[in-house]
């Protein structure tokens, strides 16, 4: 019984809660949902035309070339002088990079034993 009395309560607070008004914007809401998921259901199961499959093809291009144009927007500004070919370094720095080079001696390398 005591689980029959609280299941009352539950339902008479939740009575409470829940008005008239807000059940019937509810169930209109759901209604126009349903509606809308009909429509575009209706329009995904029909074949187009072949001219509204032009417009649905324009209206595509139009969508990537704005999207585009707004990606490029976000973009750093690039310099538009070209780099030289080669940067010109010292003949000392040349040289001493040469000797620091040639100091360099490659470290032996490591055998792993072999594992059996």
């Amino acid at each position: 019984m005591l689980g029959l009395s609280l299941g009352n309560d539950v339902l008479k607070n939740l009575n409470k809660e829940m008005n008239l008004e807000n059940v019937e914007k509810l169930m209109l809401e759901t209604s126009d949902a349903i509606e809308y998921q009909n429509e575009v259901s209706a329009i995904l199961h029909s074949n187009l035309t072949a001219d509204d499959e032009e417009q649905v093809i324009e209206e595509l291009n139009a969508l990537r070339a704005e999207a585009l144009a707004e990606f490029n927007e976000r973009l750093p500004n690039v310099p538009k002088t070209d780099l030289p070919n080669s940067i010109p370094v010292s003949k000392n720095r040349l040289r001493q990079e040469n000797e620091q080079a040639e100091d360099i001696s490659p470290e032996p390398e490591k055998s792993e034993p072999l594992l059996a």
